[in-house]
């Protein structure tokens, strides 16, 4: 690897990381966008040395990066110590074979489990206002229709 800092290629975008502590990273690490619009694009990408060596991979956003399987991982370059996935799963990543090749694997349990659990409430209440109306609506037309 050349330079000072350590490259990381990120699938996905940081601009909801804290400015503070994006700033005492990008210290240490040159953060270099994952650019393809496809998974076939990110693959020949890989093949073609476009990201050089770099040292780990901010894993963010899935799409269109997919899940790193071992012909994937193949494509990695040696110098790949740690792939850093911002989600609570670690299912988008062949472990085994990460492991195999040395390289760790890291997720962010629990960072969003107050607001899936908001998600869910909301869409459960959506759901009973919109079965309560709908329900409402046939009795409102089935008592019309005995009028007839």
């Amino acid at each position: 690897m050349t330079g000072t800092k350590l490259p990381v290629i990120v699938a996905g975008t940081l601009k909801h990381a804290d400015p503070n502590i994006l700033a005492r990273m990008s210290q240490y690490f040159q953060f270099v966008s994952i650019t393809a619009p496809t998974r076939d694009d990110f693959i020949a990408q890989l093949k073609g040395g476009h990201y050089g060596e770099f040292y780990a991979m901010l894993f963010i956003d899935f799409e269109p990066v997919g899940r790193l399987n071992p012909s994937v991982l193949a494509l990695f370059p040696r110098t790949v110590k740690i792939i850093a996935i911002g989600a609570s799963g670690y299912d988008c990543v062949d472990v085994k074979e990460a492991t195999r090749k040395g390289i760790w694997v890291t997720n962010a349990p629990g960072c969003a489990t107050e607001a899936v659990a908001d998600l869910g409430m909301f869409l459960l209440l959506a759901a009973w206002r919109i079965m309560r109306s709908s329900s409402y609506g046939q009795v409102t037309v089935e008592h019309s229709c005995a009028e007839l």
